[in-house]
């Protein structure tokens, strides 16, 4: 029995590709580097990549590849939270010391939320003679990282209506539209076309009559 062509290995060429194009993220570089023709190397790195195979082949190599760099999904989404939830009151300066730390109660990780940190030290009191010993304060003064930024990423993350700059419409399946999904006039038969105007003009009225409420 013949296995399905999404069960099929890669060819030479294509593993080729797929290592190139981890690397790069440049499906026409990665078509050249594995041996396509530079003139059709833009038309053959997208024909590519929207192969089954191919494509199942770069989104394994990106995740082993981005695990034996300590990227999990885990991990970076720890990162994300900490500074899309991050807030002041998670810090405090030490009394003692003078540095900034964490506050009681404040998540493990909320320091990755913090950009820079500034200290000025401020020395109070004493005398040329010493008789006095001299009080040292110290300021802190730090950042964060863009929390709008952050929390639009995590929006976009779990899909919240209203993150997104552009929206992706798709067909069935998440596939491309149909003609019948488009409704796309010039590209219906003369027949689908006068049924289409026939339907406009019914849900219209008779010339003079009020539109539908």
């Amino acid at each position: 029995m013949a296995k399905a062509k999404e069960d099929r290995p890669l060819t030479p060429r294509q593993q080729r590709f797929v290592d190139e194009y981890i690397v790069s993220l440049n499906a026409t570089q990665a078509a050249i580097k594995a041996g396509y023709s530079t003139k059709t190397a833009e038309v053959q790195g997208s024909r590519l990549l929207r192969n089954v195979q191919v494509s199942k082949g770069v989104a394994q190599g990106m995740t082993e590849r981005a695990e034996a760099h300590g990227i999990t999904e885990a991990r970076v989404l720890g990162e994300l939270a900490a500074m899309a939830f991050s807030s002041v009151t998670h810090y405090q300066q030490n009394p003692v010391t003078g540095l900034l730390e964490l506050a009681p109660g404040a998540p493990p990780n909320a320091m990755a939320a913090v950009s820079s940190v500034e200290y000025e030290t401020e020395t109070i009191g004493g005398t040329a003679e010493g008789d006095d010993a001299p009080i040292v304060r110290r300021k802190v003064k730090f950042k964060l990282w863009d929390k709008p930024g952050q929390v639009k990423l995590a929006g976009r993350y779990k899909a919240v209506a209203g993150f997104f700059e552009k929206m992706e419409v798709t067909g069935k399946d998440g596939g491309p539209l149909s003609v019948e999904d488009a409704r796309d006039p010039r590209r219906m038969t003369t027949k689908e076309r006068d049924a289409r105007i026939a339907e406009l003009l019914a849900k219209k009225g008779p010339p003079g009559s009020e539109p539908p409420a």
